[in-house]
């Protein structure tokens, strides 16, 4: 059984890339094949979000908080 990763680390994939992704290739034979790093676009898209958001700077507010 697979391990569900935390949601700062997910990348968004249409049905067919999460089957072959998951199903058939695995990590490093899918970004071979697409020629992309998925810490680099995970990374990216988390920072999309948590500075182009309401939500992600009201959420990077409150980690500032907590600290």
């Amino acid at each position: 059984m697979a391990t569900k990763a935390s949601d700062v680390a997910c990348l968004p994939m249409c049905d067919g890339h999460h089957a072959e992704q998951g199903e058939r290739l695995g990590w490093p034979a899918f970004q071979k094949k697409y020629d992309f790093d998925g810490r680099d676009v995970v990374t990216a898209y988390w920072l999309a979000w948590l500075e182009g958001t309401t939500m992600g700077r009201a959420w990077a507010r409150k980690q500032e908080e907590a600290a």
